[in-house]
């Protein structure tokens, strides 16, 4: 079930939104070799060290990236939530003329 904001989409966005929507799995052939960055973000986590989970993440999205033939994407990681007064953010994504950049 779409978010209160789809119905505010163009039509184009709602296609790709729907498309999004169906996929429900992406496998990662080489994903054994990404453990041991997942260990390190997890540990991170634990620890609360923000500058550990944001090397952390970055590692694991290059991976994860690289394995997909994905564009790659820069990751900041934040000490707090981004907040917008309208919404809850789970992650703040931009993108500027050079690349993508997730927070």
């Amino acid at each position: 079930m779409p978010f209160a904001y789809y119905d505010r989409l163009s039509r184009r966005d709602k296609e790709l939104y729907d498309r999004s929507d169906r996929i429900r799995r992406i496998d990662l052939s080489r994903a054994e070799g990404l453990r041991p960055i997942v260990e390190v973000l997890r540990q991170g986590l634990a620890r609360d060290d923000r500058k550990v989970v944001e090397a952390a993440a970055a590692r694991l999205v290059l991976g994860i990236t690289s394995i997909l033939g994905a564009e790659a994407v820069e990751v900041g990681v934040l000490a707090v939530r981004p907040s917008l007064r309208a919404a809850e953010l789970h992650g703040l994504y931009t993108r500027d003329e050079k690349r993508a950049r997730i927070r």
